[in-house]
């Protein structure tokens, strides 16, 4: 439904906003003939699948392309859902977003590592430590998987030394579960250098104080640690000790 009538996507869009005309408000002009292009290949495609099913049966089709591509696309949106949503990360304004900042809005989580040491090695090496080293890719996507893992050592090492951390637990349902019923309200307030944050809160939250000491990127803010004092829904206030 977000492809074909752009549910839950962005609300000042055009109604019936989609991904597959080549007109739509979300494309640039140059990009025309390549919508085209990627139109007629998923005809195509779908076409193959109908073929396929029609000659060899649905079952056939379902069982080799229909069920192995619902897995891996599971896990697709397990993982991104997990490396980019959780309480403790912040949610920028356009006036105050910059790279670094968004950058640094991700976690790094042992894909699988709830179940155990085994599983968490098994999740990170299956899937080439897409989950584990995350972070690196949104500094720098260019780096390559198999130099991904020494790289992110090199920069959790930096970040630590800015106080910074940002290693989540663990990814799998448990995780997803917890995101899902814990970021529910987004509260926006100013910090005393008018730097504008979100910080997302229960639905069932009266008062929470919440800590970005180790969450939130410090490339503006001092390094030393500050606390957010949430009194929810009524008062924010904010108390930063100075350095």
């Amino acid at each position: 439904m977000y492809l074909i009538r752009n549910a839950s996507g962005q609300r000042h869009y055009p109604k019936m906003t989609n991904h597959f005309q080549p007109s739509s408000v979300i494309f640039a002009p140059h990009q025309h003939n390549q919508i085209i292009i990627s139109d007629i290949g998923i005809l195509l495609w779908i076409g193959a699948l109908v073929y396929w099913s029609m000659t060899r049966g649905f079952l056939e089709m379902a069982r080799i392309y229909g069920v192995p591509y619902l897995w891996v696309n599971h896990w697709l949106v397990l993982i991104t859902f997990l490396q980019h949503t959780d309480p403790y990360l912040p949610h920028y304004r356009g006036s105050a977003f910059n790279f670094q900042r968004g950058a640094l809005s991700t976690l790094d989580r042992s894909l699988l590592g709830g179940a155990g040491p085994f599983f968490g090695w098994l999740g990170g090496v299956l899937t080439h430590g897409i989950s584990e080293t995350h972070v690196l890719h949104h500094v720098s996507s260019k780096i390559p998987h198999y130099h991904a893992w020494e790289a992110s050592d090199a920069l959790r090492k930096r970040l630590a030394a800015a106080g910074i951390n940002l290693q989540g637990a663990p990814g799998g349902w448990t995780a997803v579960f917890h995101a899902i019923r814990t970021c529910k309200v987004c509260i926006e307030f100013h910090l005393q250098d008018k730097l504008e944050l979100i910080a997302i809160l229960p639905s069932s939250s009266k008062t929470r104080v919440m800590s970005f000491s180790t969450r939130m990127p410090m490339a503006v803010l001092p390094a030393s640690l500050f606390i957010l004092r949430v009194s929810y829904p009524t008062r924010v206030s904010t108390s930063i000790p100075s350095n």
